[in-house]
């Protein structure tokens, strides 16, 4: 698997709120990309086997879905 991690700094004046791990994995607070937000890894895997872009709150949980 792929995966590109976008650091979070500061572009044209603006904060990144959080970080991608994959096109459809993010890890933060919010993201400007339609998402969902979920805690858990399993509903991780599963927005992202449906082509939806999920937000986790931590890397723990990120870690736990790519695994998955």
């Amino acid at each position: 698997m792929l995966g590109i991690v976008v650091d979070g700094h500061a572009t044209r004046g603006r904060q990144a709120a959080a970080r991608m791990v994959t096109e459809r994995l993010f890890v933060g607070d919010a993201t400007a990309f339609p998402h969902v937000a979920v805690s858990d890894p399993s509903e991780a895997v599963q927005l992202i086997e449906g082509a939806v872009r999920a937000l986790v709150p931590d890397a723990e949980v990120a870690v736990a879905a790519l695994v998955a």
